[in-house]
């Protein structure tokens, strides 16, 4: 860890250390008190009824005081104990996989596990609970999802519990959770000051400034526990086996899931009763179900090997964090070919397989039970959905037979049919409308919007003449024609669309005003760009030293929403003149243009102590600071 964040951390410690010790003597002096107006109560010579009710009227609104400051002091005592939603796992049907956790909670010198339990997700965790209702005697869960257990071997599941087991061990949920109910704090007095018209007053800029300090602690003290809980797991089993475990995971979050999840989608289309076996059906998908072409999976390592994380995130990449261990990140002709393909084989042998060996037939049932009872009510209502579609088409057909649909009951059956049956069943549907009436401008919208989609140059010439037809329907047309021009790598065409589109909403004096200011009620989205538009706009801004950090938004837009303004918000090291600032903005807004970085409109926002507002606002969205 950093030796400025260490301090940090330390700084924060001894501080509560101190308002701990402080209430404790507050708590203290109370009770004393107390204890003083009792005495005197009963050692005076009122009669015993005049004492008890001298000693309430005294003593009630001391001990009030007393309970809140405890409870304060004390939290720890009146935490609740969660139930799991999963499958807890008992000690005496397994006892070897008891055994199993205990060498590797062992071996990273971590508190002992109490509880071993299974969940839905692709990751495991160790949760601290309460015993008997105070979390003095605390409760250890580890938690552990079967999408885990069938994506990874028993090594490499070894590896990623030792990291769980690090993190423990190494007391990194102190400082985390200290930091955050700091944060939630601050936030609820926050909204006090909002409700009292204070938000912009002295004290609430102080506290935003102390807030916007805390969560950039929050990020770094994060990301360096990961790599300490990645240095403990390392010498529990190697640090490739952990990155490689770690590729799998991402693989299984960013590409399988994907693949597997559509087609369970498309079972819900038609089946009224929700699959019982979805674990059945998972493992069989990663047995060779899914045919996932090879270049899926280079792209992919070639995505793992070049991301790096933003600051505002909490965990490193898989580079960085390969890079930290002195490992790799493997290469798909190379040896972990073989490791992370046989993931989609006969012969894979999975965690789940070699852990519970003839118990599992019973868990992947238990689990794909409680995942149905779980997602029954989900799995019902899209199903409905489905099924009144079917009906409205139905419908639809039956009035067609009867009379010439509507302009809206084409739009309809175009629109069900793309739900139902896709995008080039609907087209037809849409041309047919056109056909029908060639003045129905709403369907040849579609027919262009449709033709787009499909990659036909044809949707372009359509659009173009509904605009000419309508004007209103302006910004409409050009946010497909950009969208389509952005995806073809021709960005000339849709900056000239995008522009064209921005001038003619600009005729209205709300949409231009809406684009050209900043306001203090105005609200920021995270930003939409890809890692490859962010990392060049990050070297841009690392030419100049004298940026400090940087953040890139969104401004929440109403009435030109389709067309995205983006904010870059720029904080300055100390000294730097008014006339530098202009100059980088100036060279910034040159590079990017000329870089063909950003196809959208974007302000550079200097940030000062006059424009908290911003700062605290950008700050508050995920990775939405880049440097």
């Amino acid at each position: 860890m950093k030796r400025s964040i260490k301090y940090k951390e330390r700084f924060l410690g001894t501080l509560d250390s101190l308002t701990v010790a402080g209430m404790l003597l507050l708590d203290l002096f109370v009770i004393f008190i107390i204890a003083a107006v009792l005495d005197a109560a009963f050692e005076s010579r009122n009669d015993v009824a005049a004492s008890i009710i001298t000693a309430i009227i005294f003593i009630a609104p001391l001990g009030a005081i007393l309970f809140f400051l405890s409870r304060i002091l004390f939290s720890i005592f009146f935490q609740k104990d969660d139930k799991l939603e999963g499958l807890i796992i008992n000690q005496k049907e397994f006892p070897k996989l008891y055994e199993t956790i205990n060498e590797i909670r062992a071996q990273c010198k971590c508190p002992k596990i109490h509880v071993i339990a299974l969940d839905y997700s692709n990751n495991a965790y160790i949760r601290e609970g309460s015993r008997f209702g105070f979390a003095k005697w605390k409760k250890r869960y580890l938690v552990i999802g079967v999408p885990l257990l069938l994506l990874l071997n028993e090594r490499e599941l070894t590896g990623v519990i030792a990291h769980e087991c690090g993190h423990l061990g190494r007391l990194h949920s102190r400082s985390i959770q200290r930091i955050s109910w700091k944060m939630r704090g601050l936030k609820k007095y926050l909204d006090k000051l909002i409700k009292k018209g204070k938000f912009n007053s002295s004290i609430g800029r102080a506290v935003k400034k102390y807030l916007i300090n805390l969560n950039n602690l929050y990020y770094q003290l994060s990301k360096n526990h990961e790599l300490e809980a990645d240095m403990v797991a390392a010498e529990v089993v190697s640090k490739q086996t952990l990155i490689n475990a770690l590729i799998k995971m991402e693989f299984y979050d960013g590409i399988f899931s994907g693949y597997f999840w559509r087609t369970i989608t498309e079972l819900n289309k038609n089946n009224e009763k929700i699959i019982e076996d979805i674990y059945f059906m998972m493992e069989r998908a990663m047995k060779g179900n899914l045919e996932i072409p090879e270049e899926v999976f280079k792209s992919f390592l070639e995505g793992i090997r070049n991301y790096s994380s933003l600051p505002g995130s909490t965990h490193p990449s898989i580079a960085e964090r390969a890079k930290s261990l002195g490992a790799v990140i493997p290469s798909l002709e190379g040896k972990f070919n073989g490791d992370l393909i046989s993931i989609f084989k006969d012969y894979y042998e999975s965690a789940i397989r070699t852990l519970f060996k003839n118990e599992v037939e019973n868990i992947l049932s238990s689990m794909s039970t409680k995942w149905a009872k779980f997602s029954e009510e989900r799995w019902e209502e899209y199903y409905k959905y489905i099924s009144n579609l079917k009906t409205s088409l139905k419908d639809l057909e039956a009035s067609e037979k009867e009379k010439a649909l509507d302009e809206r009951q084409w739009l309809d059956k175009g629109f069900i049919i793309e739900e139902l049956e896709g995008i080039d069943a609907a087209l037809e549907v849409f041309k047919e409308a056109v056909k029908a009436d060639d003045q129905n401008l709403p369907s040849k919208f579609h027919v262009a919007r449709t033709l787009l989609q499909k990659g036909d140059e044809e949707g372009v010439n359509i659009f173009k003449a509904i605009m000419e037809e309508d004007a209103q329907l302006i910004p409409k047309c050009c946010f497909h024609l950009v969208n389509y021009y952005l995806y073809n790598n021709n960005r000339t065409e849709a900056i000239n669309y995008y522009d064209y589109a921005v001038n003619f909403m600009n005729t209205n004096e709300e949409a231009a005003d809406e684009r050209a200011k900043l306001y203090l009620k105005d609200e920021f989205l995270p930003n939409d760009l890809s890692f490859k538009t962010l990392e060049k706009i990050k070297d841009e801004f690392m030419r100049h030293k004298e940026i400090k950090k940087a953040y890139v938004v969104m401004k929440k837009l109403n009435l030109t929403k389709d067309f995205p303004l983006y904010i870059i918000a720029i904080k300055y090291k100390r000294f730097v003149s008014k006339k530098k600032v202009s100059s980088i903005a100036d060279e910034i807004l040159k590079s990017l243009y000329n870089e063909e970085i950003l196809p959208w409109n974007f302000k550079i926002v200097p940030l000062t102590r006059k424009n908290i507002n911003i700062e605290y606002g950008a700050d508050s969205i995920i990775s939405s600071r880049i440097i």
